[in-house]
């Protein structure tokens, strides 16, 4: 994707962005917008803008924290 900010308008002002789960979050577009790559799973609200992404570098790490029961 090369439309950073049409990209950064997907997500609601206030959304936050764990990458890599873990190493803490990042709030909003600004913060946001210092990443964007790849990434695994995303939040929507009823708008629908995305409002929380969760990228995981390990596959090991993915796949426990997803089969939790």
């Amino acid at each position: 994707m090369s439309d950073r900010e049409g990209w950064l308008s997907t997500f609601a002002p206030d959304a936050t962005r764990e990458d890599p789960v873990g190493e803490g979050t990042r709030r909003g577009h600004e913060e946001i917008g210092t990443f964007w790559d790849g990434v695994d799973i995303f939040t929507f609200n009823e708008v629908p803008l995305i409002t929380a992404v969760r990228a995981y570098w390990d596959r090991d790490v993915r796949v426990r924290t997803l089969d939790r029961p």
